[in-house]
């Protein structure tokens, strides 16, 4: 897995391409937790390369969601294809989370 961010305005994002499983989601914890402050605003997971998110996985951008909100901040998902984007949708993060097509779009809708 590997993530890389960005800081635009009042939002962080977060591309992460690879697997979010039990392995990599403490990784993923860490990075997001780095980027999380009251200042971050918005932050924008994009999922465009994440091929596949384990039970692990899913717990791991739940804590995010938590912390983000706890900072004052909003968690946004984008980006999200094929398998990953079905695990999230039957485990209800598209009904928690605001979802857009790319973190772009995701960018510019406030």
């Amino acid at each position: 897995m590997t993530i890389t961010s960005t800081h635009a305005d009042n939002a962080v994002v977060l591309r992460i391409s690879g697997r979010l499983d039990a392995i990599t989601a403490p990784e993923f914890e860490s990075a997001c937790q780095q980027c999380i402050n009251p200042e971050s605003g918005r932050v924008v997971l994009d999922f465009e390369g994440v091929e596949y998110i384990s039970s692990a996985g899913l717990r791991a951008i739940l804590l995010v969601g938590k912390t983000v909100k706890s900072a004052g901040g909003a968690l946004v998902l984008s980006g999200l294809r094929g398998t990953a984007k079905l695990v999230l949708e039957i485990g209800g993060f598209c009904t928690l989370f605001p979802v857009y097509d790319s973190a772009e779009v995701a960018l510019e809708s406030r």
